[in-house]
């Protein structure tokens, strides 16, 4: 995924972090700041980042990494969980993130566990949960 065929602004710092994180061949250490500088921007500064990470395609990437390490039997890194559950905060995101099931389910395997990974999975159905259009999905979900 490039910068161009979203059309993204490639001049923005938030966009540049996005793309190195996301789309580059960082080497780990330097993506897992990435993610974690990105989900403290998305805290801070909320639904003014949800239509470029949208645009970037961040949720697929997130899904993908989180699907990627249930193949691989391992828990996913803390900063992708970490950014899932800043990004449930953002009021923007929250549909995106809640109208897709296979993200869902793979979070909803997460919150099993008893480390800080479930505790952010739990956080992340927790907004979901508090979301109005998701509300009814939410509390109907038999996985829930």
């Amino acid at each position: 995924h490039g910068l161009k065929e979203t059309g993204t602004d490639q001049k923005s710092p938030f966009s540049r972090l996005v793309a190195m994180t996301f789309f580059s061949n960082e080497p780990p250490g330097i993506v897992s700041i990435g993610m974690d500088a990105v989900a403290a921007a998305c805290a801070e500064g909320g639904d003014d980042f949800a239509g470029p990470l949208v645009k970037m395609r961040v949720v697929e990437a997130l899904e993908q990494m989180l699907r990627d390490a249930e193949r691989r039997g391992r828990p996913p890194a803390a900063g992708v969980m970490r950014l899932v559950a800043s990004l449930s905060s953002c009021e923007g995101l929250q549909l995106h993130l809640g109208r897709r099931p296979e993200l869902v389910t793979l979070v909803c395997d997460q919150a099993r566990a008893e480390t800080a990974v479930g505790t952010l999975a739990l956080l992340t159905l927790r907004n979901l949960a508090f979301c109005p259009p998701l509300k009814n999905q939410m509390c109907l979900d038999a996985r829930l």
